[in-house]
């Protein structure tokens, strides 16, 4: 920064206090003596005007160091130069009612004969990269866990993700895909475009029915444990919600497991968050 002493800048010097002086005026009682209060409201506009042409000065001189492109940033309104930074700070809008962080859902999956009660509580919601993810409870499966949990992660149909699944090592088929949308009344409107794999589905969150694929990833919090006797969370589920109801039905998928056990979820009323800022 320029020292107020610097004589390299003429317009900086001109600037420059000049000697004080003392001005004799007439009083508004005739003595002759000095306004005191007029000398020291000049003395002070002075001041002000030196501070300004200063920092006026540095600013210029720094400006004048910068790149074309970041001069212009600096110019420019505060929104609009901070702008990059506040899209990555804020975490994306969840455009469903029903698909927020804390959201819970209860319901059963029916597997043969047995039926058994779920709980499913969302941790994680990103609707701008089509994913989610939580916590699935299972009550009565085994006896020796009476209640299990595992973490899941699901992906949205849209943009980003098909119809047909792209994950070799979730051992399912086009054929297998198409099996299990069809189990769905809302897939039916969507059918004779759906089927093609080049389309994409637009505006998912945006509809009625949100299509997933939901995949349990471990136990919590046993998440070592690979293997349970008489339980596999080695599939995953075709999921479609309701976003008018918050309503799910799920069809879970496994190549060695009873075929299409149906998952039915509601969405419990006063769970789930809004929203948030996130400033680090």
């Amino acid at each position: 920064m320029p020292q107020l002493t610097d004589n390299s800048d003429p317009s900086f010097a001109s600037a420059k206090l000049a000697p004080k002086q003392t001005t004799k005026t007439p009083s508004p009682t005739g003595s002759g003596t000095d306004d005191h209060g007029q000398e020291q409201l000049q003395q002070q506009q002075a001041d002000s005007n030196l501070f300004k042409h200063a920092n006026s000065a540095c600013a210029g001189t720094e400006l004048a160091q910068l790149s074309p492109q970041e001069r212009q940033r600096r110019l420019a309104p505060i929104e609009q130069r901070y702008s990059t930074f506040l899209n990555k700070r804020i975490i994306p809008q969840y455009t469903s009612s029903f698909l927020r962080p804390g959201s819970c859902f209860i319901g059963t999956q029916q597997s043969g004969r047995s039926t058994y009660e779920v709980n499913v509580e969302l941790k994680y919601v990103d609707m701008a990269q089509s994913f989610l993810c939580g916590y699935l409870r299972i009550q009565g499966l085994t006896e020796d866990h009476p209640m299990l949990t595992t973490y899941f992660e699901g992906e949205m149909v849209g943009p980003k993700y098909s119809f047909y699944t792209r994950r070799a090592e979730w051992s399912t088929s086009d054929q297998v895909d198409m099996n299990h949308w069809r189990k769905f009344p809302a897939w039916r409107s969507i059918a004779d475009e759906a089927v093609d794999k080049d389309y994409v589905h637009e505006n998912f969150e945006q509809r009625d029915e949100i299509f997933m694929r939901w995949k349990e990833q471990f136990l919590v919090p046993d998440w070592k444990v690979q293997n349970l006797q008489g339980a596999s969370y080695a599939g995953f589920y075709y999921i479609c919600l309701d976003q008018v109801k918050g309503v799910i039905r799920g069809f879970y998928f496994h190549k060695k497991s009873d075929k299409f056990q149906q998952l039915d979820l509601t969405h419990m009323p006063d769970s789930g968050s809004w929203p948030s800022y996130e400033f680090r």
